[in-house]
């Protein structure tokens, strides 16, 4: 866990994040790790979607541990939690990044998933966003298939006004 020095100001830090953002060229991600016992309380929860606001990022990925941790005091959030977290977010473009839930989109399910996004992205670009309400199925599960698409060349993206948009190579 990042141990910060007590002098650092979040406020200013939050503002130089939304100040960087509103600068930025490029599309703006940000990730937030979860901490069951630190940061995972509906008063901590409701201060980062506050902070994610001000900063204004396109896209939030929420993750948690997945590996052994340097201290034996950190956990990981539950899958269930995570969700729970990500719906909170909500309207926030959040997507759950963990390997855990991430590989529940690999298996011959995912095949299907591949499937019906390969035939969507045929017809036309589309946001992970898009693809998810279209689909039905939660923007992590989507992320993986299409991470898989773009690592093998099948897929590519183009950025327009900060939002990225997944296309099929030809």
């Amino acid at each position: 866990m990042n141990r910060p020095h007590g002098g650092l100001d979040n406020k200013k830090i939050i503002q130089g994040l939304a100040r960087f953002g509103r600068e930025y060229k490029g599309a703006l991600w940000l990730e937030v790790f979860i901490v069951p016992g630190v940061n995972d309380s509906e008063k901590e929860l409701i201060l980062l979607k506050k902070a994610i606001n001000e900063i204004s990022p396109v896209r939030v990925q929420l993750n948690s541990l997945d590996r052994p941790g340097a201290c034996d005091s950190v956990v990981p959030a539950s899958e269930e939690r995570l969700r729970e977290i990500a719906a909170f977010f909500s309207p926030l473009p959040v997507e759950i990044i963990s390997r855990r839930i991430i590989a529940s989109a690999t298996g011959a399910a995912g095949l299907e998933l591949e499937s019906a996004i390969v035939a969507t992205l045929r017809r036309r670009p589309s946001t992970v966003e898009d693809l998810s309400s279209a689909i039905g199925l939660p923007i992590n599960d989507v992320t993986a298939v299409l991470s898989h698409l773009v690592k093998s060349n099948k897929a590519g993206t183009k950025t327009i006004k900060k939002r990225i948009f997944y296309r099929m190579i030809c």
